[in-house]
């Protein structure tokens, strides 16, 4: 008797689909911007000015006494310079105090002034009604099962982040990846295909600046 192949399952058929709306992760990313933009018109209703990003950072202080702001930055998905313009644009509302902290001169710590804390409550207030909208109809093992999957969808993705090292940041005169340079016929081509100077280049080839392309390794 010939033996059966095993078929693939329906995870395995999701995968290799070539629907993009069959693509899970697609479809996350989709919600993703669909929950963001949601949440921006949200907060544009009940505070103005406050940015997504901005409330998540008031969510995490509130959270503690006093918070170290280089803890706000995520391990996999570091960026201090972007939470710090956050910290400034909070503090210059009168919203978060930063103070130094004790234990590390080079650290700050992060309170809510008293205004901070009013705006904080009354948002919260408001989001918590606003969540459970999004999620009407969902039974409770239903929200359950959601969490533990994206727990585990998370700790997959920070699994391959920290196994990848970071793209290499472009040096000087180079473009966006795929770091083309301005000196190589190729990648002179392509600057004026994609009507863009490479940055730090003059089109006087006096005033260049000298570099090695990532790319073509052109010097």
């Amino acid at each position: 008797m010939t033996p059966v192949s095993a078929q693939p399952g329906p995870a395995a058929v999701r995968h290799r689909s070539p629907v993009l709306d069959d693509a899970l992760a697609f479809r996350l990313n989709r919600t993703n911007r669909l929950l963001r933009t949601h949440l921006a018109r949200f907060l544009d209703r009940h505070m103005p000015g406050i940015s997504p990003e901005q409330w998540f950072i008031l969510a995490r202080v509130a959270q503690g006494p006093r918070v170290r702001q280089v803890d706000l930055a995520e391990r996999v998905l570091a960026d201090p310079p972007n939470v710090s313009r956050l910290v400034d644009a909070l503090v210059a509302r009168g919203l978060v105090r930063r103070s130094p902290d004790p234990a590390d001169r080079r650290s700050w710590l992060l309170s809510l002034t008293k205004q901070g804390r009013q705006v904080t409550a009354r948002l919260l207030d408001h989001t918590i009604t606003e969540r459970q909208l999004v999620f009407d109809g969902f039974a409770d093992d239903e929200l359950d099962a959601l969490a533990a999957a994206l727990d585990r969808i998370d700790a997959n993705l920070r699994r391959l982040l920290s196994s990848t090292p970071p793209p290499q940041a472009p040096g000087p005169g180079c473009l966006a990846p795929p770091f083309r340079c301005a000196e190589c016929a190729a990648c002179r081509r392509r600057d004026r295909r994609s009507g863009l100077a490479a940055q730090g280049i003059s089109r006087d080839r006096s005033k260049r600046t000298s570099h090695t392309c990532q790319s073509c390794r052109h010097s």
